[in-house]
């Protein structure tokens, strides 16, 4: 495989049928917008071939007057290509061609705490870390979204760049792709992760609410897909509906938004048919919108909508969860993964333990408040979680008995894991490094069949989908506890 550098018309004849395919319309820059940096130099384009033609690309953000820094903007492998390694290899050619350069290119993550998909969010981190990346101190929010910032930097005996040089670098090439239509310092922030303090209410209220907006944003999406809508559209339907003649710029005021993005979301809305404009006959230069027939029709589902996001948020199990006779429980769900747990940190992070034992309980008697913030709250009450160590083992055997469940620990064997899942009953295993942790970490087995057994990580969707065979599992168990309803 090479890489060569693309041209702005081979950039432009990939911008429709690549770019447009790999990344959403909310994260992609207009090509009128792109243009004119390919051609001032400050966005480098690269393709990566092969013998079967075009196996990646990647656009580059880059400082016309001192190209030694570059910020990746974007990195798509093609659809055919992708499982195969092959982004692996790209990072690997971008590593032999920083090779005596002087040169280091930025990487984005989102950061897995407020990310939606935080498995994914930490997949990207270790695919950069296995790429010869160094994870750094700096991080940055564009636009509501919080990054972890890490960087590329050729080998050799020089020494690697300053978070504080890394920082100031990072801040000058924001500044060349946020548009001169926002106020920069509103939209983007460039910082040092500060030390985590004790008691940090407003950093936690802020992740939250982050994570809030963006799983309402969601949420929101995938409902009114059908109806032609995206981003904040539907706000400004609300919005209307309730102040009928009211103009764009007071829309816009309202509902802290650009003018410019309201006017194109008020263009999308008129050629939906939900939404028409009226010259104001006082100020002949501002618009008042008001909703057709389709639009006020459409105004009470979209409120239907938000009120089931609200319930989902805020509800003990969901009537899908209650379907299933081991539903998985997710340590992240909003629903408790900002309940605070351990030190200084919440069920989100460090909870693993409690939600596993609430996932047994739930299976074995069917109790349904017994939900990983109940069992966290009793465990930090009770001196359960051990400082700078996690949550103790008794935990796992004390708490299950107080609801008629039976615990037991007959050594790590195949047969007694099998023996008990026969019998109806499930597993919690203390894990140690390796496929499902760097450190420490619980899970359920609840199955088996012959493919192997069956799993449920708290921490991962993916691992929990997976077939595990008993070589791959045992390795990695430091202790197993074996349950039955009493």
């Amino acid at each position: 495989m090479y890489l060569r550098t693309l041209g702005t018309e081979e950039m432009h004849r990939l911008y429709d049928p690549c770019l447009k395919r790999d990344f959403p319309p909310e994260e992609l820059m207009p090509w009128k917008w792109m243009k004119p940096l390919i051609e001032q130099g400050c966005q480098r384009s690269v393709g990566f071939y092969d013998d079967n033609g075009l196996a990646a690309y990647a656009l580059f953000i880059a400082r016309d007057n001192r190209p030694k820094t570059a910020l990746l903007n974007y990195f798509a492998v093609q659809p055919e290509r992708r499982g195969q390694g092959t982004g692996s290899l790209c990072l690997g050619l971008m590593r032999e061609a920083l090779k005596d350069t002087d040169c280091r290119i930025i990487f984005e993550v989102e950061d897995p705490e407020t990310a939606l998909d935080r498995e994914a969010a930490r997949r990207r981190i270790d695919f950069y870390l296995r790429g010869g990346a160094r994870a750094t101190e700096v991080r940055s929010t564009l636009f509501g979204v919080e990054y972890r910032i890490m960087v590329l930097e050729e080998e050799g005996e020089g020494s690697p760049i300053s978070d504080e040089q890394l920082a100031g670098e990072l801040e000058a090439l924001y500044h060349i792709t946020v548009a001169k239509k926002h106020k920069f310092e509103e939209v983007c922030r460039v910082r040092r992760a500060a030390p985590r303090e004790t008691g940090s209410f407003s950093r936690d209220l802020g992740r939250t609410l982050t994570y809030l907006l963006r799983s309402r944003k969601r949420f929101m999406g995938e409902k009114l897909k059908e109806y032609g809508f995206s981003g904040g559209m539907y706000m400004i339907v609300l919005h209307v509906d309730r102040n009928p003649g009211l103009s764009q710029d007071a829309v816009a005021g309202h509902l802290y938004l650009d003018k410019c993005s309201v006017a194109r979301k008020v263009k999308k809305l008129e050629e939906l048919g939900c939404l028409y404009r009226e010259t104001d006959q006082n100020d002949r230069r501002q618009n008042k919108l008001f909703l057709t027939e389709k639009g006020r029709e459409l105004a009470p589902a979209i409120r239907e909508y938000l009120g089931q996001w609200g319930d989902e948020v805020t509800s003990g199990l969901t009537e899908s969860e209650k379907e299933k006779e081991f539903p998985l429980f997710l340590q992240w769900d909003p629903r408790w993964g900002y309940d605070s747990y351990g030190d200084d940190s919440n069920i989100g992070l460090a909870g693993c333990g409690p939600t596993c034992i609430s996932m047994v309980l739930y299976y074995l008697t069917g109790d349904e408040k017994l939900t990983p913030d109940v069992i966290g709250e009793y465990s930090m009450k009770n001196g359960y979680y051990v400082s700078g160590v996690g949550t103790a083992w008794a935990l796992l055997e004390d708490v299950p008995a107080m609801y008629g469940v039976d615990v037991v620990q007959q050594g790590i064997k195949e047969e007694n894991l099998k023996q008990a899942l026969d019998w109806g009953g499930v597993a919690v295993c203390s894990m140690s490094e390796g496929d499902f942790t760097a450190a420490g970490h619980f899970i359920v087995i609840y199955g088996y069949d012959s493919e192997g057994f069956l799993v449920n990580d708290p921490n991962c969707v993916a691992r929990s989908r997976q077939h595990w065979s008993w070589d791959s599992l045992r390795g990695q168990i430091k202790n197993m506890w074996l349950y039955q309803k009493g």
